[in-house]
């Protein structure tokens, strides 16, 4: 019962914010939040996080806040299909990361 009122809260959340937003002409998009604060926005893999889950430490040494981290990714997932779906094939590959 808890799991379906969480989920009926969500989507009430959810409709809200998309009924705002359009009565403001703001475009709406969903982005799977999925290990967007597992990863490191820069690129680099997994981040190693602190006891308390807050902070997110990353190879290179630098230290940024887990809900930080998420965000910049969440944002990068964006703006990444935005800029890339209109483009050919040929096109969206030169501006695609390379896997080493």
């Amino acid at each position: 019962m808890r799991i379906k009122l969480q989920y009926w809260a969500k989507q009430k959340i959810h409709e809200k914010v998309c009924d705002i937003a359009h009565s403001y002409g703001i475009r709406v998009s969903w982005i799977n939040p999925k290990n967007s604060s597992a990863l490191a926005f820069v690129g680099i893999g997994k981040v190693i996080r602190s006891n308390k889950k807050d902070i997110c430490e990353f190879t290179t040494g630098k230290k940024y806040h887990a809900d930080l981290n998420a965000l910049y990714n969440i944002g990068a997932r964006y703006f990444i299909r935005e800029i890339l779906n209109p483009l050919s094939e040929k096109e969206r590959s030169q501006y695609q990361a390379k896997d080493r």
